[in-house]
Parts: C-alpha cells; sequence; structure tokens
C-alpha cells in the first residue's frame, strides 16, 4: 500500500509541474499573440521614411484605410499616415493591377493603432511596338514597274 502511495504522489507531483509549464507556455504564446494583434506587424519590407509622398513626391490620395477601399495600378502606391507619422510602406503595381488600402494586402502595419491612406504616384507608360516588312522582289516586274507583284 505505501509503494503504491508513493508512486501516485510521485506521478501527481511530476504531472503538476508539466502541467505548469504547459500553462506557463500557453499564456507566453497568448502574450505574444495579443502584442501583434493590439499593436500589429510594424516591420515593413518596403519602407519610404522620406517624410510624406504626398508632398515629396508629388502622390495623390487614392484610398482610405478600410475594406473595399483601393488604389489601381500602373504606379507607387504608399502607405501610412498623413497625420501621425512618418513611417510608411510602398508596393510597386503594373496596368491594371489593384491593391487593397490595408495592412493585410501591404502585409505590415507602419503606423499601428493609428487610421493610414493610400497614395499612389503613377508612372509614365509609353509602348512601343516593332514590325518587319517584307517585299518579295521577282523578275517580273509587276504592273507598275515597281518590282513589287
Amino acid at each position: 500500500f505505501t509503494s503504491s502511495f508513493v508512486h501516485k504522489q510521485t506521478f501527481y507531483y511530476i504531472y503538476s509541474h508539466q502541467l505548469k509549464y504547459l500553462l506557463i507556455k500557453i499564456m507566453l504564446s497568448l502574450i505574444i499573440l495579443c502584442t501583434l494583434i493590439s499593436y500589429g506587424q510594424s516591420s515593413c519590407n518596403n519602407v519610404y521614411d522620406f517624410g510624406n509622398p504626398s508632398s515629396e513626391k508629388g502622390a495623390v490620395l487614392c484610398a482610405d484605410e478600410q475594406e473595399g477601399t483601393y488604389c489601381v495600378g500602373p504606379g507607387r502606391i504608399y502607405y501610412g499616415s498623413e497625420q501621425y507619422g512618418d513611417s510608411w510602406t510602398y508596393q510597386d503595381l503594373n496596368i491594371g493591377q489593384t491593391i487593397d488600402c490595408s495592412n493585410t494586402d501591404f502585409g505590415c502595419d507602419p503606423v499601428p493603432g493609428y487610421p493610414k491612406q493610400c497614395y499612389i504616384t503613377l508612372y509614365q507608360s509609353v509602348e512601343i511596338s516593332f514590325f518587319t516588312l517584307k517585299i518579295l522582289k521577282t523578275n517580273d516586274d509587276g504592273i507598275n514597274g515597281d518590282g513589287v507583284e
């Protein structure tokens, strides 16, 4: 009977420590998750930190941060807050591409906790096309004598 009691006590002791360790791990994970949700992902890949793109680059407002508002390319789309900081990110769009003015589409939050806007600097696009004209020259001089039939 004593041996069985000791084994149960040892089991409960080990089990309680493992449970405490697991609970601590879960709590730390929740703290990290809540921090990311509260403050957003502030590390952006394409950082523009040279002031406001509307005054520095001549960019114009194309959308406010909310679902359903987007900007259409071609151009460079800047995402940040005009009123609350000089931290901006950007994405380059080709003709016809769109991007929502949101943390999700830009993949980060350049100014966590503040409303943001999207500005666009339009690209100038030039279309150049080449073609080849082939003329078949024959021994027959053609009807009008130009060498082309």
